[in-house]
């Protein structure tokens, strides 16, 4: 690849758009574009890993950034990750609502001055995670105080200055964050649909070293009726940082 950053042509968008960047063919926003697209919103994908341009923020309404099988800081073999977070970071300062989940949410956390390290143990399937004190009243609330969340990370952020913390597993204290009014970062995945679950064990497997035998499949697919809880829990946090800023006429779009 260049070492220079890729920078968008003149036609590569004709008008604001609520842009994914992707890291992978298997971390897509699932059922955060479908949302957007009942409302008759397209979602631009962004493929990082491909070698797609970012694109001019100024055309950026809502940035998803999604998650991917690679750690922050391997630059040498992802260079394209230090333009990344230079990016996010404009963005975050030019007020555009901003979306992270796994590695999105690692990034942002990065940018935002948290550390990413590794975990002292994996969180691969259905884990337990709990609404931290801090964040009871955040979405006057809503956030439900417990949910089984899909979560496969073996890194991890620590909550960036400023930020509320959302909630927290067993293993993982920080599970996510929301920083000011339109940034949030996330380590689990609650876009996942049943499809995508099975479509991303399946991926994963082939393209990273975790093999069947490092992680509950088995319980993966008996409880995989829990992606609804975090689908449910993505129209929170849309409906924040979307439709209330809307109704209150500051949205971007």
């Amino acid at each position: 690849m260049d070492s220079k950053a890729p920078v968008a042509s003149p036609n590569i968008m004709k008008r604001r758009h609520v842009v994914a960047l992707q890291h992978a063919a298997y971390e897509v926003p699932c059922y955060i574009s479908k949302w957007f697209y009942q409302r008759s919103i397209p979602i631009v994908p962004v493929n990082l890993w491909k070698g797609d341009p970012f694109p001019d923020i100024q055309e950026v309404t809502f940035l998803v950034i999604m998650g991917g099988p690679m750690n922050i800081y391997e630059y040498d073999q992802y260079p394209w990750l230090l333009y990344e977070k230079k990016y996010i970071k404009k963005i975050i300062e030019n007020g555009i609502p901003v979306l992270g989940i796994c590695l999105g949410g690692q990034l942002i956390a990065d940018v935002l001055g948290g550390t990413v390290t590794r975990l002292s143990k994996p969180e691969y399937g259905w884990v337990p995670i709990t609404r931290c004190v801090e964040a009871e009243t955040v979405f006057n609330g809503m956030l439900p105080p417990q949910m089984m969340a899909f979560q496969w990370h073996q890194d991890t952020f620590s909550l960036p200055p400023g930020a509320v913390p959302l909630y927290r597993s067993a293993t993982c204290p920080d599970q996510g964050f929301m920083y000011g009014e339109s940034v949030i970062g996330l380590q689990f995945h609650p876009e996942l649909e049943e499809k995508d679950i099975r479509e991303f064990i399946s991926s994963v497997e082939e393209d990273t070293a975790i093999s069947e035998d490092e992680y509950p499949k088995n319980d993966i697919l008996l409880n995989i009726f829990r992606y609804q809880e975090g689908n449910r829990f993505i129209e929170l946090l849309l409906h924040h940082l979307y439709v209330s800023r809307e109704n209150e006429g500051t949205s971007r779009f």
